[in-house]
């Protein structure tokens, strides 16, 4: 087995982001990373809150999609209910992306995935 394959659920936790980013940029401080990473995440979501759209070249976009109403059932009563619409987050990533994502799976080096942070 792959180690791509093993980790399919994998998900990078924001203080292993900052450690990893720390780690390979020595010159600047923890607080300094930890301040930037959290402002960052924190204007994305703010701009998805406010129903707008975040474009980061040859990485992805961020934007909200209009999910309809539709009508839905209570699991525990069976009952049909109304389900109104609403916003929900998105994220499109860009074909340069999607390419250097093939590219790392056939080539199994994980990593390189996580850009080598």
């Amino acid at each position: 087995m792959k180690i791509w394959e093993s980790r399919k659920n994998f998900s990078v936790l924001r203080s292993t982001l900052i450690e990893r980013i720390c780690r390979r940029q020595p010159h600047f401080k923890h607080e300094d990373v930890q301040l930037v990473v959290r402002l960052l995440l924190d204007h994305i979501s703010l701009e998805l809150a406010q129903g707008g759209r975040i474009e980061i070249r040859r990485f992805g976009v961020f934007e909200t999609r209009i999910r309809r109403a539709r009508s839905g059932r209570n699991p525990k009563t069976g009952i049909s209910v109304s389900v109104p619409s609403r916003r929900i987050p998105r994220f499109r990533p860009s074909p340069a992306l999607l390419r250097r994502h093939s590219r790392v799976r056939t080539s199994n080096h994980v990593e390189a995935a996580l850009g080598n942070l």
